[in-house]
């Protein structure tokens, strides 16, 4: 392990990203900026150990998968509760050794010279060092994934990693079925390498029933739905001070049933399912342009939040209907105007690789697993699409559109064809 730690970080490009990252968590340090989501991690962990609702609501408390929440705890010893520095430490850890495991994936494909065009393109993604520092799952997101890429190239269980990987975030719930594809196709017959994230998940879900009386692994698909899709649904046909006064009306009933979370989870769900069944047309163009602006957006709001910048309205439709929205400084304009480009030619070549593939009919079990993987994670953002989501599958992006998917694909059928020792 240290000598391929060493074998990655004599090259120029693998030590200007881990400067970068670096200062990123430095920068971070001197000037704190304090999340939302970091402190509902932060409660998460600390409703374990506690005897008193820490949260607003018991839903609250359930937002937040448990892995993260865990991590927080390794400064227990030290400081006896959890925190951000063990967080800030292992992202750091995990953020330098994405560009080692992607050495080992090109090295893999005799693909090593690859490796300076696969780190620029990473480094030229701001992201992925706003989130290194930044304390939120995103980037150790980042390095499961590629781990598991890693392991679907060599044919190994990714079990673990996926169950490591929904621990993190549960958006990746559906990856439940990787090790069962990998297990039918006789990749890894390891039967309890398979369960093990059936296990995990189902685990969680009973802790949560026994806890909370609500058998549901995250109350994140609801409430987000809810707040956020319903939202931008409502607001774009409807005018917006008539969906305020909606969910204004409908929060009495919520606080009203506060301590009741059968009773508020079955209300955001049906009302959420009830704005969607009235406008299906509406919700699926809201749905599709949410997933492509996910490809697309240049990350303003994430400069934003890392630099300090002040507070501007966005694009992401929450709020549509504002004019304040286009009124914003001149350096977060030619910010957005740098980083949509940059991020516009890459996702051309990387959608034009994907067709070329299919045409050439050069695909393969592993790059139709990981292409599909992706695909589905699209699908399932919903309208809230945000640069940030994009972050967990960087690296694999980098890797593809550096080696081009085409040859890619090529060089795995090479690998596949050469005779084990």
């Amino acid at each position: 392990m240290i000598d391929q730690i060493k074998s990655t970080y004599v090259k120029f490009e693998a030590q200007v990203y881990a400067l970068t990252a670096i200062l990123a968590v430095f920068w971070h340090y001197l000037f704190p900026v304090e999340l939302v989501d970091t402190a509902e991690y932060l409660k998460t962990a600390l409703s374990w150990i506690s005897t008193v609702q820490i949260s607003d609501t018991p839903l609250a408390e359930m937002r937040r998968s448990p892995l993260y929440p865990a991590i927080s705890y390794l400064q227990f010893p030290l400081t006896a509760s959890p925190g951000i520095y063990s967080l800030r430490i292992i992202q750091l850890i995990a953020s330098l050794y994405i560009p080692v495991i992607i050495l080992q994936i090109l090295q893999i494909l005799n693909a090593e010279k690859h490796f300076k065009v696969v780190l620029i393109l990473l480094i030229s993604f701001p992201l992925q060092f706003y989130y290194t520092a930044l304390e939120l799952p995103d980037i150790l997101a980042q390095l499961l994934l590629l781990i598991i890429f890693k392991q679907l190239i060599q044919r190994k269980n990714t079990g673990i990693s996926v169950a490591f990987l929904i621990g993190l975030k549960p958006i990746f719930f559906y990856l439940l079925i990787l090790p069962v594809i990998q297990f039918l196709l006789k990749h890894d017959r390891n039967w309890m390498k398979m369960m093990f994230p059936f296990f995990f998940f189902g685990g969680w879900i009973f802790f949560n029933h026994q806890k909370y009386q609500l058998p549901t692994y995250t109350s994140m698909g609801t409430t987000n739905s809810y707040y956020y899709n319903r939202k931008i649904l409502l607001n774009r046909v409807m005018n917006p001070e008539c969906v305020d006064s909606i969910f204004s009306a409908e929060s009495r009933f919520i606080q009203h049933n506060i301590k009741e979370n059968r009773v508020v989870d079955s209300f955001m769900t049906a009302k959420t399912r009830e704005s969607i069944t009235r406008f299906p047309m509406e919700y699926a163009f809201i749905h599709l342009k949410g997933s492509l602006q996910t490809l697309l957006d240049p990350g303003r709001y994430d400069a934003m939040v890392f630099w300090n910048w002040p507070k501007s309205s966005g694009f992401l439709g929450v709020n549509d209907g504002n004019p304040q929205k286009y009124k914003r400084p001149m350096y977060e304009w030619l910010y957005i105007a740098i980083f949509a480009l940059i991020g516009l030619l890459k996702m051309m070549v990387f959608m034009g690789s994907i067709i070329i593939l299919s045409k050439k009919k050069a695909l393969n079990h592993a790059t139709l697993m990981i292409l599909g993987a992706f695909v589905c994670y699209l699908l399932l953002l919903g309208p809230v699409g945000a640069a940030r989501y994009l972050l967990p599958w960087y690296s694999i992006i980098s890797i593809l559109i550096g080696l081009n998917v085409v040859e890619f694909s090529r060089m795995l059928i090479r690998h596949e064809n050469t005779p084990t020792k």
